[in-house]
């Protein structure tokens, strides 16, 4: 496993401090996130749209709605830089979703 997340990480799929951890939060990233993202009026839509190149945390993120959302989480839950995690995160937290 360490293998492959070095070479996802070289691959720019991954930020640089991804780690098993990192891929647990972002897969539940998703479970957290897919209900409120089926929804074409969710506001995290919004952020992802309006998110710069330079501001996604991996080629992976760029992908998809989904992607971001769960790299965004799991960015914040691991303490690893990324410019909208804590708004997404706090986004969820709200329960609003």
């Amino acid at each position: 496993m360490e293998a492959v997340i070095k070479d996802f990480i070289a691959k720019k799929l991954l930020p640089k401090k991804a780690n098993i951890k990192y891929i647990a939060t972002h897969e539940w990233g998703h479970f957290i996130s897919t209900d409120d993202l089926n929804n074409p009026k969710s506001p995290m839509r919004v952020l992802f749209k309006r998110t710069k190149p330079k501001d996604f945390v991996s080629e992976n993120a760029r992908v998809d709605v989904y992607e971001f959302i769960a790299d965004s989480i799991a960015c914040n839950l691991n303490n690893i830089t990324c410019k909208n995690s804590d708004k997404v995160v706090e986004y969820f937290l709200k329960g609003d979703v």
